[in-house]
C-alpha cells in the first residue's frame, strides 16, 4: 500500500493518513484535539474506529467527541466505536519485556476483528498509546520494535493507525538518536498545536538567535527520508542541532515561552465567549475564532478568507465603516459599536462589535475583532421598555381605579410618612393636593387620645405584626372633625421584606352619629318598656287580689259557673303577671354590670349556675358534663343569664330518657365558641331561627316559660359582636352555639 501526503504552510497533513505519530509532551490539550478530529473523521466516513489508550485520555477524546457534535456512546453501541485500556493491551503480548509477534498478531486481530462489519469503500482506523507507555518507561528498544510490528500487521491490513508518545518537542528526548528511529517507523508526523502557533514560536526564537551552521531548511542539515513527512516546525528544531549547536538549549527554551505564550492566547480566544476575528481594514478575514460558529452562526471556514462586511445588514454597514476608521484613526483604542449580522440559517442578530487596530503586532497584522451576540439582550431591551410602557399604562389604570375607590386606601412608613394615598384620603384629610401629605407624617393629625394606638398599630407591621383594625379620629387640614375605621395589613415585596403598612379606612362619622341616635332611641323604648311594665304591675296585682277575695267571701253565693270565671281571671291575671315580669327581665338584661371589666371565669359561672338549678337537675335525674372552661371576655351576670337560660331550656325540652348535658368551650385565634349540647326532644330545622324572638314559643302550655330565655340570649350575644345558633334534629338532641369575639366591642354597655 502506498499512500500521497503534503503538508501545508502550516503544517497539517492533507490526503489519507496511515501510520501517524503525535508528540504531546510538550501540549497534551494538542492530542486531544488532533485524536478527536481523527475519531470523528472516522465515524463521519463510516469506518470503524479503535481506541486504544489510557483511561485519562479516553475520557477526555470522548468529551472531544461530544464537542465536534458526535455521540460517542452511541456509537459504541452500535460497534462503530471501541475504547480498550493501553496497560492491559499492552500485558497481553509483552513477554520478557520485549513484543511477542505471534501473541501481538493474535491480540490485535481479536481487537480490530471486533468491530462491526463495514462496507467495501470504507475502512478501519486505530489510535494507539501501547508504544507510547513503553517509551514512558524507558523502553526504547521495545517501543521500537512494536512500531515494527505494527508496520507488518498494516502491511497486511487496509487500516490507518496513530499513535501518541509523551514526547516532549522541546526536550532532550526529541534530541536522541531513538527519536529518528521512531520517526522513520512512521509515514507522517502531526504537528504540535494548531494554525502554525509552533512554527511561529520556532520562527521567532531563531530571529533571536542567528544560526552558526548551515540553512535550517536545508536537507542536508536533517538526514530523514523524503517519504516520512515531518511538519515545518519539528523538522527545524531537529535541526538546531545542526544550525545552533552551541546555543541549540537557548533556542529551545527561548522557543517554548514564545509556543507557551501562543498557547495560553490561543486557549484564551477559543475558551472566549466572544467571536474573534483577524481581518484588514477592507473586512477580509484571515481568521475566526471557534466560538464564531455560536456567535455569528457561522463556522471559522466560512468566513475565513471572504469579507466581514457582505454579513452586516445593509442599514448597519455605515456604521460599521465608522467604526473601522475611528478604530484606524486611533490605534490601539478600542471602538464599539452594534450591527446586525446575517447568520448562516438565514435572519439577523444583533452583534456588539469591539475593534482595535494592532498595527504593530506582526503576528495579528490587521484590526482585531470582538464580537458578542447580545440578540437576546436586545430583545430583552425591547421587551423591557414594552413592559415599562405596558406598566406605566396600569399604574394609571391603577391609580384611575383606586381614586374611584370611595374609601382611603394608603400606605405609611414604619415612622407614619405616607408613601401613598389615593383621592378618597386626601378628601378625607382635606388636604388640596397629593404634595401637601405624600411624604409627610400623619400622626399630627390624628386626635391625641387615639394617638398612641394609631402609631403602635401602623408600627406593627414592621415588627412582623399581623395588623388589625382601630377607630380613631383626625382634624383635617381645614378643621373638619372626623371619626375613621381602619384595617392595616403589612405590605411586602417579592422578597417578603415588610415595605409598608397597607390600610383601607372609611369614614363612620355619619354612622356613629346614627347609631347613637338608635341607641338614644332604643333607650327610650327599653325605658318606656320598663316603666309600662313595672307599673302594670300593681294593677295586675290587685286584680288577682281582688278576684281571689271575692272568690273567698261570695264564693258560696255564686253558681258553679262565676267560680269557673274567676279562677279563668286568676289564671290569666298570673299568666300577665309572668310576661311582664320577663318583659321587665328582658329590658334589663343589659343593665350595666357591676364589674369593671369583661372577663370572667367560666368555670366558676358554670358551678353557680348548676347550683341555682340544683332542684330542677336533681327532679330531672339530669347529669352535667363540662369541659375545659376558660376566661372568657363577657361580664360575668350576662354569662350568668346565657348559660342558666340554655341549661334551663335544656331541662325543660328533655326527652323521655334522663337528660345529659355538656359544656364545651373551643378557643380560635379571634373568637371563643361556646356549646351547650343536649340529649332532648330536638327542634325542626324550620323553626331554629324563630325560637330567638320574643315571646316565640314551639310548645304548649304543659311546658313552663314565656318563650323570652333564648331572646335574652340573642340579645346579650349581639351586644357583644358575637353570633347565636341552633344546630338540631327532631329527636336527636339540640346543640346552642355561641361565639365571644376576643376583642371587647366596640360600644359600651
Amino acid at each position: 500500500m502506498s499512500a500521497v501526503h503534503s503538508v501545508g504552510s502550516n503544517g497539517q497533513l492533507q490526503g489519507r493518513q496511515e501510520h501517524s505519530v503525535q508528540l504531546y509532551g510538550a501540549d497534551e490539550r494538542s492530542l486531544t484535539l488532533n485524536v478527536g478530529k481523527y475519531i470523528m473523521d472516522g465515524l463521519q466516513r463510516g469506518e470503524s474506529v479503535v481506541v486504544i489508550a489510557e483511561p485519562s485520555h479516553t475520557a477526555a477524546f470522548a468529551s472531544q467527541l461530544q464537542l465536534l457534535g458526535a455521540d460517542p456512546c452511541r456509537a459504541v453501541r452500535q460497534q462503530q466505536l471501541r475504547f480498550f485500556d493501553a496497560e492491559t493491551m499492552l500485558s497481553a503480548f509483552m513477554v520478557d519485556g520485549q513484543p511477542h509477534r505471534t501473541l501481538f498478531q493474535r491480540a490485535v486481530g481479536n481487537t480490530l476483528g471486533g468491530t462491526r462489519d463495514v462496507a467495501d469503500s470504507a475502512g478501519k482506523r486505530a489510535y494507539g498509546e501501547m508504544v507510547g507507555l513503553l517509551w514512558k518507561r524507558g523502553e526504547i528498544a521495545a517501543a521500537i520494535a512494536l512500531e515494527e510490528l505494527w508496520n507488518e500487521y498494516l502491511r497486511r491490513e487496509r487500516l490507518q493507525l496513530f499513535c501518541g508518545y509523551p514526547i516532549d518537542i522541546f526536550g532532550e528526548d526529541f534530541q536522541s538518536p531513538a527519536v529518528e528511529k521512531l520517526l522513520l517507523a512512521h509515514t507522517h508526523v502531526v504537528p504540535t498545536g494548531a494554525d502554525g502557533d509552533l512554527e511561529r514560536a520556532v520562527k521567532r526564537a531563531i530571529q533571536d538567535f542567528p544560526p552558526t551552521g548551515s540553512d535550517p531548511h536545508s536537507p542536508e542539515a536533517l538526514p530523514l527520508p523524503p517519504r516520512l513527512v515531518i511538519p515545518n516546525a519539528e523538522r527545524t528544531i531537529l535541526s538546531l542541532k545542526a544550525s545552533h549547536p552551541g546555543r541549540r538549549q537557548e533556542v529551545l527554551i527561548r522557543a517554548r515561552g514564545y509556543y507557551d505564550t501562543e498557547k495560553r492566547f490561543r486557549e484564551m480566544i477559543e475558551n472566549s465567549s466572544d467571536a474573534v476575528l483577524l481581518m484588514s481594514p477592507r473586512g477580509e478575514v484571515s481568521y475566526a475564532s471557534p466560538s464564531t460558529a455560536r456567535v455569528l452562526g457561522h463556522a471559522p471556514g466560512e468566513i475565513i478568507e471572504g469579507n466581514y462586511f457582505d454579513l452586516i445588514h445593509p442599514d448597519d454597514r455605515g456604521s460599521a465603516g465608522m467604526g473601522v476608521a475611528d478604530a484606524l484613526a486611533t490605534p490601539r483604542r478600542p471602538v464599539q459599536f452594534e450591527v446586525r449580522v446575517r447568520g448562516s440559517a438565514g435572519g439577523w442578530r444583533w452583534v456588539e462589535s469591539t475593534v482595535t487596530d494592532l498595527p504593530e503586532e506582526d503576528s495579528i497584522g490587521g484590526l482585531v475583532w470582538n464580537c458578542r451576540d447580545i440578540t437576546a439582550r436586545r430583545a430583552a431591551e425591547e421587551a423591557l421598555r414594552e413592559s415599562q410602557r405596558r406598566l406605566a399604562g396600569r399604574e394609571r389604570y391603577l391609580q384611575a381605579l383606586l381614586d374611584s375607590i370611595p374609601e382611603c386606601v394608603k400606605v405609611l412608613g414604619r415612622n407614619g410618612e405616607v408613601l401613598e394615598m389615593n383621592a378618597a384620603g386626601l378628601r378625607m384629610l382635606e388636604a388640596d393636593s397629593a404634595e401637601q401629605v405624600l411624604g409627610n407624617c400623619v400622626y399630627p393629625l390624628i386626635d391625641e387620645s387615639d394617638r398612641p394606638a394609631f402609631q403602635a398599630l401602623t408600627e406593627s407591621v414592621f415588627d412582623g405584626g399581623s395588623g388589625g383594625s382601630l377607630e380613631f379620629s383626625i382634624t383635617g387640614f381645614k378643621g373638619a372633625r372626623r371619626t375613621f375605621e381602619t384595617n392595616v395589613v403589612a405590605l411586602r415585596d417579592e422578597t417578603d421584606r415588610v415595605i409598608g403598612a397597607l390600610s383601607g379606612t372609611r369614614d363612620v362619622t355619619e354612622r356613629h352619629a346614627a347609631e347613637a341616635a338608635l341607641r338614644r332611641a332604643n333607650d327610650g323604648l327599653e325605658q318606656f318598656a320598663y316603666a309600662a311594665a313595672h307599673d302594670l304591675q300593681e294593677p295586675i296585682r290587685n286584680v288577682i287580689l281582688y278576684t281571689q277575695m271575692l272568690a273567698e267571701r261570695y264564693g258560696d253565693k255564686l253558681d258553679p259557673q262565676a267560680d269557673e270565671f274567676m279562677t279563668v281571671t286568676v289564671e290569666s291575671a298570673q299568666r300577665m303577671q309572668a310576661l311582664v315580669q320577663d318583659l321587665l327581665g328582658y329590658t334589663r338584661s343589659l343593665d350595666k354590670p357591676n364589674e369593671k371589666q369583661p372577663g370572667t371565669d367560666a368555670k366558676e359561672v358554670v358551678a353557680a349556675v348548676l347550683a341555682n338549678l340544683r332542684t330542677a337537675i336533681s327532679s330531672a335525674g339530669a347529669e352535667v358534663v363540662c369541659g375545659r372552661l376558660p376566661v372568657l371576655p363577657i361580664y360575668r351576670v350576662h354569662l350568668v343569664q346565657l348559660l342558666q337560660n340554655l341549661v334551663g331550656n335544656a331541662l325543660k325540652y328533655r326527652s323521655c330518657i334522663p337528660p345529659r348535658i355538656e359544656i364545651s368551650t373551643v378557643e380560635r385565634p379571634d373568637e371563643f365558641v361556646v356549646t351547650v349540647r343536649d340529649n332532648g326532644i330536638g327542634i325542626l330545622p324550620d323553626h331554629q331561627e324563630r325560637i330567638f324572638g320574643v315571646f316565640k314559643r314551639l310548645h304548649n302550655r304543659s311546658v313552663p316559660g314565656n318563650g323570652i330565655g333564648l331572646a335574652i340570649c340573642r340579645r346579650i350575644i349581639s351586644h357583644y359582636e358575637g353570633r347565636i345558633w341552633v344546630e338540631s334534629q327532631l329527636g336527636q338532641g339540640s346543640a346552642f352555639i355561641f361565639t365571644l369575639p376576643r376583642r371587647r366591642p366596640a360600644h359600651t354597655v
